[in-house]
């Protein structure tokens, strides 16, 4: 009973953070592998399965409000789902320290891009639909990338893709929105590579995904009155920290 309270409240922790910034979902993983004490390869796979609802609600809000750029979500997206499989490959071989110490790092770094502010491009929608090619290469090489990250650790990918885009001048909430049609679309077809390893608890991965719903609901009720700076901090110490935590107890 403990195990199922903990879990779902978790996951509503995280779903607030999801609706809140898009990023709050690699702090699923540290629960489930520290609080839990699940293996790891499992671990990694069953959060990546509980993304689903809760970020396909995501998309649903942002759709209603218009905040999708396709011409920026689609070569991310393509380019992830591709290559999430190398991940998923790569996961199934490697140790279960080595999976530690790479989400930590991944972690930290995402603690790290989140407390830094970077200045948008100036470019308006309509400019970067214009001359999306360019643009798309890049957001395919950086969807490909994190696809395979995402792979090997379990991470639904929005967590670098959202400061990864803010960064190269894409509007926040542009941000926001694209890494959740990219989380949806990598953690889908992640799956289906974690279950040809037997790497997935979907009664586990069901409870956290019903708290992760419930915390979205929230946050994507606040978002719009809480300021962005203010909760790019928060999740930074909260990721920054628990990647210290991680690398303490691995070694």
């Amino acid at each position: 009973m403990l195990t199922i309270l903990g879990i779902t409240v978790c996951g509503i922790v995280v779903g607030i953070l999801i609706g809140l910034t898009g990023i709050g979902g690699i702090l699923v993983l540290p629960m489930m592998i520290f609080l839990l004490g699940m293996d790891t390869h499992l671990a990694m796979g069953t959060s990546m399965a509980s993304f689903l609802p809760p970020c396909m609600l995501a998309i649903w809000s942002h759709v209603r409000r218009g905040n999708i750029h396709w011409p920026e979500a689609v070569p991310l997206s393509a380019a992830g789902v591709v290559c999430v499989f190398l991940g998923t490959e790569l996961k199934a071989y490697s140790s279960g320290d080595a999976l530690n110490l790479l989400l930590a790092a991944l972690i930290i770094v995402v603690g790290g891009l989140a407390f830094r502010s970077a200045p948008l491009s100036g470019l308006s929608a309509g400019e970067r639909r214009a001359e999306w090619l360019r643009p798309g290469i890049r957001l395919a090489l950086l969807g490909g990338s994190v696809g395979v990250i995402s792979g090997m650790t379990g991470a639904g990918g929005s967590v670098l893709t959202v400061p990864a885009m803010i960064a190269m001048g894409y509007h926040p909430l542009a941000s926001i929105a694209a890494g959740m049609v990219y989380v949806t679309l990598v953690c889908a077809a992640g799956t289906v590579g974690n279950v040809l390893h037997n790497s997935v608890d979907f009664s586990l991965a069901t409870l956290c995904a019903v708290g992760q719903v419930i915390g979205v609901w929230a946050g994507l009720a606040v978002a719009r009155f809480l300021k962005a700076d203010m909760l790019s901090k928060v999740v930074a110490w909260v990721c920054v920290l628990t990647g210290l935590g991680i690398l303490f107890r691995t070694f």
